[in-house]
């Protein structure tokens, strides 16, 4: 579990954007969303391997899984993403809405330092790999759409490390979507599944 403890905040958190849709999205882009969607190309793209995942996540982030597992550190990153998506063969995010918030950082070593707390509506969508082919088809249904919650904190980049989109990583982050609906296309042993952290205990690829 999460080591990190929070404290009211010396200042009241404020809602910087809240956007419904693609126009409203359009309008109101700062650099914490430029940030979000250069991230959200990346992964719907699987082009993860082709950065540093510290061009993102800190070194000291924490994510919290929906089935209790957890990650730390920029480090194990990208190799759970890769095992997890790596039995779909097209990826999709569409966001429905996002929240962004402004709110002191609750860390102390961060005390007095201003983060943005986005909460991200979205339907993930995933197209499974049949037969161990990599073939899309753009054109197609995906297999299964998912709703999906993601809050994240996004704060200014690691002090030393000039790499990070738009100087923000994500500092924290909690993922929540029903695994249970890809039951019928995937063996019970993938990594969609796992309640463990798989990047410790050697099951990423």
């Amino acid at each position: 579990m999460s080591k990190l403890l929070y404290t009211l905040p010396c200042s009241p958190p404020r809602t910087l954007t809240d956007i419904k849709g693609d126009a409203d999205l359009q309008a109101k882009l700062t650099p914490t969303l430029r940030f979000l969607f250069d991230y959200g190309h990346r992964i719907d793209n699987q082009l993860y391997r082709q950065s540093t995942a510290q061009r993102y996540y800190s070194k000291d982030v924490v994510f919290h899984n929906q089935n209790n597992a957890e990650y730390h550190g920029a480090a194990q990153m990208w190799p759970w993403i890769d095992s997890l998506f790596s039995v779909f063969s097209r990826v999709q995010h569409t966001i429905v809405s996002i929240m962004d918030i402004e709110q002191d950082s609750p860390e102390e070593v961060r005390k007095g330092e201003k983060e943005n707390l986005l909460v991200i509506q979205m339907e993930r969508k995933l197209w499974v790999r049949k037969g161990g082919k990599d073939e899309v088809d753009t054109d197609g249904e995906p297999d299964v759409s998912i709703p999906t919650c993601w809050i994240g904190r996004v704060g200014r980049a690691d002090e030393g490390f000039d790499g990070a989109c738009e100087n923000r990583q994500w500092r924290e982050v909690w993922l929540y979507w029903d695994t249970a609906l890809l039951s019928p296309f995937l063996k019970k042993e993938e990594t969609v599944f796992s309640q463990k952290n798989i990047v410790e205990s050697g099951k990423s690829v």
